[in-house]
């Protein structure tokens, strides 16, 4: 309760730039509330004799699905084809938190993945060791993948998730490259001699985000690993995806989209061409695209942080090490390593 936020207050004034504070939820009391709209109000969960008082002051609140019904009332019916029912009543479920002053909260669903969801600029700011650029955004993320027969151990999981989280968090980038000579080859190709541009590309403007890129922006990660990096795989599975949706699935895509236009957020500083993913005639063509590695971003602005989805990836690789008989008594992971599989969207918003 109260003495839990006075802690919390008083860790804050000693680190450096107020630092970071985490609160990891390991159970919860099965209470009893009253329910608005099938959730719980804000204003109980204010008053919550546990937590409650506490809230405001937490930049991380990290919890699985369980304790997050058990806390708000939500209902997840975690059954067959109710997978986009279930995303939406969990990402309504922990705007609770984010109303309560709660500056990330991070839902972790088992084999299902895991669902993170930031606050807004100014109760971002009030943090400053979190990455800024995260203010207002939100993604669910499918669970790494392990090979088939990997033999689990499961204990400790969601510390391991918290743990991962909390270093992607952390995570800037120096500014600096290794500039091998494959890398300055591929930035020299990214980079040609400046030439006179044609009336047509002054007229050109960068391409506005669609439902289609955010569609495959969200899909992309789970793709990845199911067919082993084929670009040209994952872009067709994800447009046959697409095609195969709903009118309900793409109207809250296209919802989305004016969330991402109110705050002006563009695709410009993409790591493949958006076009490639706006247009399906590209992508079954495979014409105008070559799937071999992606091509390096520019040289990346010092201190710049990882975007929400690759801090996600990053903490699900880390789990994803810890529950794996394998991996899990390792003394150190090779981070570099972990940082190239989860870095799929290096830019953050600007997708």
């Amino acid at each position: 309760g109260q003495d839990l936020a006075v802690v919390f207050e008083e860790a804050r004034n000693i680190m450096v730039d107020g630092g970071i504070i985490v609160l990891d939820l390991n159970g919860v009391p099965d209470i009893q509330f009253s329910l608005a709209g099938g959730l719980r109000s804000p204003q109980d969960l204010n008053r919550d004799t546990v937590i409650g008082p506490a809230l405001e002051h937490v930049d991380i609140l990290h919890m699985n699905e369980d304790e997050l019904a058990l806390l708000t009332g939500c209902r997840i019916l975690d059954a067959p084809g109710m997978e986009q029912e279930d995303q939406y009543a969990i990402s309504k479920a922990v705007e609770l938190f984010l109303r309560c002053g709660v500056a990330i909260v991070a839902v972790t669903r088992g084999k299902k993945g895991s669902y993170v969801a930031c606050n807004n600029a100014d109760r971002m700011q009030k943090s400053p060791s979190l990455p800024q650029s995260w203010a207002n955004c939100s993604a669910h993320i499918a669970a790494a993948q392990l090979p088939p027969g990997t033999k689990l151990n499961t204990n400790g999981a969601g510390d391991s998730f918290t743990s991962g989280f909390l270093i992607a968090t952390m995570l800037r980038h120096t500014g600096k490259s290794s500039n091998t000579p494959r890398e300055a080859s591929q930035r020299a190709k990214m980079n040609p001699p400046a030439t006179k541009e044609s009336p047509q590309q002054k007229r050109s403007s960068p391409k506005k985000v669609t439902p289609y890129t955010l569609y495959m922006r969200e899909k992309y990660v789970s793709l990845k690993s199911r067919y082993n990096d084929d670009k040209k795989a994952i872009f067709g599975k994800c447009h046959e995806m697409w095609e195969k949706e709903g009118p309900d699935v793409k109207s809250r895509y296209e919802r989305m989209v004016q969330d991402y236009e109110e705050v002006g957020s563009n695709v410009s500083g993409t790591s493949w061409s958006m076009s490639d993913f706006s247009d399906p005639a590209n992508i079954s063509s495979g014409a105008s695209q070559e799937y071999g590695d992606p091509p390096l971003q520019p040289l990346e602005s010092t201190n710049e942080s990882l975007s929400l989805e690759s801090a996600i990836q990053f903490a699900g690789l880390v789990a994803a090490n810890h529950v794996n008989i394998g991996t899990r008594d390792l003394k150190y992971l090779d981070s570099s390593k972990l940082l190239q599989q989860a870095a799929i969207f290096p830019r953050g918003r600007e997708i």
